[in-house]
């Protein structure tokens, strides 16, 4: 059976977050709020796809995944999140081990905030927000050891000398973001912030900022501001701006767990990631998923797929073998977009139905 995202009941958000300014200066604006409820399906994923590749997540006792959430790929492997593990298949989706280390022991975590890749060494970090620490592991899944490290929210590779972080709700900050050195020690700081987390932080929800994935530039955008950053070492610089009109969630609403059942009237839950010049964004609003690509470059709605019952389509449609299916990216590197089938195309492919999902891989054209 279709299953619509279910990251409104798990999405977990950062309450640092920017002064929300009316001043967007010349930045590129995608006006969401403009006739949303008119579905747009003219774009074929086939415009941006070069060479395309199925990978079959093999499913075996000890890789069952109930949800593909992609951390980073490097050429010999495919990391996935999902259920406090670590799962890693090749790149033809082949299972080959997985961490599950959840506990209370040192080299244990309570809970895995992010996984982040250091490609120099060739290992990689699990980030217990809870915690504070940091459990580095070689690339083969050998645990060498673990890092203290306090007042991260969100952290992510920026390039091959630094890390970028946002910080977490209990900071105390003046700045959103931080650029730290492979060593973890503070280079730059971005992005002021005025958010008292005092007037929030018992509401229910912890607002995380995360970053936004992109084949060519990190990039962020705070809860309150929508405006879309990207980030260098030593500079962040705007984007683009999401004008989301008088469905805004006003952010005393969204940080209010008792107050839920108001999130239907506004777009909430938007994330997206960023293709060449294409923006590929998804949101809720009255009850329905919406999936959007815009061209950043001319603020314009190329696609826009709405889904309010598991009778609808997921994705956007790509040629495949002389046939159409729909796709949507879940996650992109410098080459590649990983996009997950919608769940009927992936019938035709499967041979049982428990397996887990098929993925497609793309190459970018750029």
């Amino acid at each position: 059976m279709k299953k619509l995202p279910i990251i409104l009941y798990i999405l977990v958000f950062l309450i640092l977050s920017c002064t929300k300014s009316n001043d967007k200066g010349n930045l590129q604006t995608l006006k969401v709020y403009e006739n949303i409820d008119k579905q747009k399906r003219s774009f074929l994923m086939d415009q941006m796809a070069g060479y395309k590749e199925i990978i079959k997540l093999e499913t075996t006792d000890s890789s069952l995944i109930s949800n593909v959430n992609i951390k980073f790929t490097t050429l010999q492997y495919i990391c996935l999140l999902d259920n406090n593990m670590i799962f890693f298949f090749d790149q033809t989706g082949k299972f080959k081990f997985k961490i599950n280390s959840k506990g209370e022991g040192p080299n244990e975590y309570n809970s895995i905030s992010n996984v982040v890749y250091n490609s120099i060494d060739s290992t990689f970090y699990i980030h217990d927000m809870f915690k504070k620490k940091m459990l580095e592991y070689q690339l083969n899944g050998r645990y060498l050891g673990e890092i203290t490290i306090d007042n991260i929210g969100s952290i992510t590779d920026l390039d091959n000398n630094f890390y970028v972080v946002s910080y977490s709700p209990y900071a105390n900050k003046s700045k959103l973001v931080g650029i730290l050195d492979h060593s973890f020690n503070i280079m730059n700081e971005f992005i002021g912030t005025n958010f008292n987390n005092e007037n929030y932080a018992d509401r229910g929800y912890i607002l995380i900022n995360d970053f936004i994935q992109s084949n060519h530039t990190k990039c962020i955008k705070p809860i309150s501001s929508d405006t879309i950053y990207k980030i260098y070492p030593n500079k962040v610089q705007p984007y683009f701006f999401i004008e989301k009109g008088r469905l805004a969630i006003p952010i005393e609403i969204l940080s209010d767990v008792s107050q839920n059942n108001k999130f239907k009237n506004y777009i909430t839950y938007d994330y997206g990631l960023i293709i060449n010049n294409l923006y590929f964004m998804t949101f809720y609003y009255n009850n329905k998923l919406y999936q959007d690509i815009w061209n950043i470059e001319t603020s314009k709605l190329l696609y826009r797929n709405i889904a309010c019952s598991v009778n609808d389509k997921y994705g956007a449609p790509i040629h495949l073998n002389d046939e159409i299916i729909n796709v949507w990216p879940i996650f992109v590197d410098s080459q590649s977009v990983y996009c997950k089938i919608d769940e009927r195309d992936q019938l035709l492919l499967k041979t049982n139905i428990e397996e887990n999902d098929i993925l497609l891989k793309i190459k970018v054209e750029k």
